[in-house]
């Protein structure tokens, strides 16, 4: 990565092919050099961000219209006066009322062909510990990503009507209606498939543990063993344990403890010490030494999602005790 495009504005960033792959197609390493990047470069925030909206606006809007490169072109014949209008100001309000103008701009620096070029035949997501990220799918659902997570699914959904997505981690799932009654969206964890229409909800897949919990509409649930799918309706909350006698385990539960993490804090009622430190330790990569005594003492609190030691220090607060972080144990 070089800083030679720090002081050449908002092009310099969207014309570099690093800060593209990041914004597009971006990996764990990518995340850690850019998020070293602005610590070392807090100046540059303001512009990264715009630059980032740009892409991914640009993004959504060629994979939205479908056309082909002649008939982008004329399409752009069409505004191509307006190149000559004075220079836009990067602000974010600007792309929601010119979002033509963008395009034409960034087409003249070629990198519209270049989304087309590189637009891979599938699109992988992931965010690292402590961080969230919101990911638009294909047909223009939403999917929030939780820390430490990972999505996948294909770039193209157009005449799909089997539209997979795989998940590690936990993901609020917001699916538009499909538009036919055989079209389907499935959710694939390691152990469990979510079967989906048009619905709100959660998902945290672990290796051998998946939790759903239903905010809205209807989903069906199978395993990889073949047995009776299970229907939820709203309100419903359903953990299977793959290498339990009894994988299945189906209850109720409330929004706020199921989904506040995507207001930024995770939310526990009356749930046992250690699985608070369990959860915490996902997100944010880190272990905790407390006094045995302290693990199935009952918590209830509402924790950031985006900041450790704030975390730690409610924790604390709450349970009235030190909490320690300690070494990860070897894999």
């Amino acid at each position: 990565m070089s800083d030679a495009f720090r002081d050449t504005g908002i092009e310099g960033y969207l014309s570099d092919p690093d800060f593209r792959a990041w914004v597009l197609e971006p990996t764990p390493a990518m995340e850690a050099q850019w998020k070293a990047y602005q610590a070392a470069h807090p100046e540059t925030a303001g512009i990264v961000a715009e630059a980032r909206q740009v892409l991914l606006e640009v993004r959504s809007h060629y994979n939205k219209v479908g056309l082909n490169e002649a008939e982008i072109e004329a399409r752009l014949a069409q505004v191509r006066a307006a190149a000559m209008a004075p220079r836009l100001q990067w602000r974010p309000r600007v792309w929601a009322t010119a979002a033509v103008l963008l395009l034409l701009a960034l087409s003249a620096a070629g990198l519209w062909r270049w989304l087309g070029a590189q637009r891979p035949a599938e699109l992988s997501f992931a965010t690292g510990y402590g961080e969230t990220r919101e990911v638009s799918l294909p047909d223009g659902s939403k999917v929030q990503l939780n820390a430490n997570s990972r999505l996948r699914f294909a770039a193209d959904w157009e005449g799909v009507q089997d539209r997979a997505i795989w998940l590690e981690g936990e993901g609020y799932f917001q699916i538009e209606k499909q538009p036919g009654p055989d079209t389907r969206v499935r959710v694939h964890t390691p152990s469990l498939t979510v079967e989906v229409v048009g619905t709100a909800f959660n998902v945290r897949a672990q290796v051998e543990h998946t939790r759903v919990f239903l905010t809205e509409g209807k989903v069906t649930l199978r395993d990889e063993a073949g047995t009776p799918a299970v229907e939820m309706a709203p309100g419903d909350l359903v953990v299977y344990e793959e290498t339990h006698p009894e994988p299945w385990h189906r209850g109720r539960a409330s929004p706020e403890e199921e989904t506040s993490w995507t207001q930024g804090i995770i939310f526990f009622r009356e749930r046992p010490l250690a699985e608070v430190l369990d959860r915490l330790g996902a997100l944010y990569g880190v272990a905790f030494e407390v006094p045995d005594s302290l693990l199935s003492r009952p918590v209830t609190t509402g924790l950031p999602i985006e900041d450790l030691s704030l975390a730690q220090t409610a924790l604390e607060k709450a349970l009235g005790v030190r909490i320690l972080l300690a070494p990860l144990p070897e894999p």
